[in-house]
């Protein structure tokens, strides 16, 4: 009976501690290391993820000024990119495109920003694409503001938000523009496919018929 009791002893401890801890297998695989240590060559074919973004900010602007929307890029230390492309499509009947302008991370010697368009989009839109490049040699894409896409609003969609305001209110409405991230080229001459990069779309940008009493009419967030 001593024998007998001591074997059901194990028995039962070693089931309790593979209920509380699990198998070594399934505790590396909980914590995202089971394809690394237990099956090295797996590596390979895990889904790749963004590599880079770029993304907009909240905005409100003034529509009697022309309209700066900032676009940020952002991407890990390890990816050195010599060129960018993205196209960004804004409503039509609202929004003239006027022009691309470099960010302060963009120096002319350093850079080269193209534009082209604007073109006709889907859904009553229009398109802009832009090509951010470096043009001298050890330089990457910075982290940070790229380049500032700048519209004027229509004169038709200002009569319109004229006619909403009120004594001492603007008139407004929001203005959703879209970003696509296209390609880009790593300095080792690596193309990156939409695949593996990320944009942040459908911002929505508040345009105002007046300047608000006692606030400045242009900030970011």
């Amino acid at each position: 009976m001593g024998i007998r009791h001591v074997i059901v002893c194990l028995v039962v401890v070693l089931s309790l501690a593979i209920l509380v801890h699990g198998r070594p297998e399934r505790k590396l695989r909980h914590h995202g290391f089971s394809r690394f240590w237990l099956y090295p060559s797996g590596l390979q074919n895990t889904p790749s993820m963004p590599r880079a973004r770029l993304f907009l900010r909240e905005l409100t602007v003034s529509m009697d000024s022309p309209i700066s929307v900032p676009v940020y890029f952002e991407a890990g230390a390890d990816l050195l990119l010599k060129s960018a492309n993205f196209t960004l499509t804004y409503p039509k009947e609202t929004l003239n495109f006027i022009q691309v302008e470099p960010g302060v991370l963009l120096p002319s010697t350093e850079f080269a920003v193209k534009a082209l368009g604007p073109a006709e989009a889907p859904e009553g839109r229009e398109s802009v694409q832009v090509t951010v490049s470096t043009v001298s040699g050890g330089k990457t894409v910075p982290n940070g503001l790229l380049v500032y896409l700048r519209f004027s609003v229509h004169e038709r969609k200002m009569e319109e938000l004229r006619a909403k305001s009120q004594p001492g209110t603007p008139g407004l409405e929001v203005v959703h523009f879209r970003l696509s991230f296209l390609q880009a080229e790593t300095i080792a001459g690596e193309s990156l496919t939409p695949e593996l990069l990320a944009a942040d779309s459908g911002l929505g940008v508040t345009l105002l018929s007046e300047v608000p009493v006692g606030g400045c009419f242009f900030y970011m967030h």
